[in-house]
């Protein structure tokens, strides 16, 4: 399960599209699911948040990445 605290994005990393989201992401990102699905995750995340996901990508390589917290705001 998700905590309810957070929201859980599948990342397609080579277009950098939402590949999945949680359900919670309306509620924490004030996005539907559905309407997320397929877009760039600076659409869902906002520009500061998707460039800090992507430094954290390219920085910890590992069989297992680590979660990345970011804020969970919805982007202005």
């Amino acid at each position: 399960a998700i905590q309810p605290h957070g929201v859980l994005i599948a990342v397609d990393e080579p277009s950098w599209t939402v590949a999945q989201i949680s359900a919670n992401a309306d509620e924490r990102l004030g996005i539907t699911p559905e309407s997320a699905v397929g877009q760039p995750v600076e659409r869902v995340l906002g520009r500061e948040q998707t460039r800090r996901l992507r430094n954290a990508v390219a920085t910890q390589r590992t069989l297992i990445c680590p979660p990345v917290c970011l804020l969970t705001t919805p982007p202005a």
